[in-house]
């Protein structure tokens, strides 16, 4: 997984849920909102700051997915690392930033992460448990097809992707590693030649 946090100024002891409207007043094109106070009643007169990466980062792409609209407004603050980013909210009481996950998890307490309210399933943090949920919605999925009918080439391959070593790899380059239950299923998938779409079907969610 490609996990997006957003991460606030440790001072900053409101706003620790961002629903959809709080996500579009903070960052959508067409918003005028300056204030913390804007945002919510009940918050604090502080003004904001946003941190951002650059549009063509995957953070980026995913808050683009998350907030109505195309892009983000345009006065936000453009740095180009998530170490610079998380710095610059540190440092800066009523900051927000967006960063990869991973990243924002090696700060210890040097940020907050914030938790999203963009399904029906309410707050979520942003961890992998979440992602495989779907109800953390800022977060792509990496999937592997493969032709059934050539399998057996390339099974060797498939079994190192789901060894005991493949988490670490996959964390080693800025991603998040799926749950043990989700690599549980991989052996299973591999085990038994099981064709279909076993993480990607549509969930469809209605009321009675």
């Amino acid at each position: 997984y490609d996990i997006m946090a957003v991460v606030a100024n440790p001072a900053t002891d409101f706003g620790q849920c961002l629903t959809s409207s709080q996500l579009d007043s903070l960052f959508a094109p067409s918003s005028a909102v300056v204030n913390w106070n804007q945002v919510g009643a009940g918050n604090a007169d502080i003004p904001l700051s946003l941190y951002v990466p650059a549009d063509n980062t995957t953070p980026f792409a995913l808050l683009d997915s998350v907030v109505e609209g195309v892009g983000v407004r345009g006065d936000v603050n453009t740095l180009d690392s998530d170490s610079a980013i998380i710095d610059a909210v540190a440092a800066t009481n009523g900051a927000l930033g967006v960063v990869h996950l991973p990243a924002a998890l090696a700060t210890g307490d040097q940020v907050t992460l914030l938790d999203l309210n963009t399904t029906t399933a309410g707050c979520a943090a942003p961890s992998v448990e979440n992602a495989v949920g779907r109800t953390y919605a800022a977060a792509y999925p990496f999937y592997v097809y493969v032709n059934s009918a050539s399998l057996d080439a390339v099974k060797p391959l498939l079994d190192a992707a789901v060894s005991a070593d493949a988490a670490a790899t996959v964390d080693a380059q800025g991603f998040v590693a799926p749950t043990a239950a989700v690599y549980a299923t991989d052996h299973d998938v591999l085990d038994t030649a099981e064709t279909g779409r076993q993480f990607s079907k549509d969930v469809t969610e209605f009321s009675i």
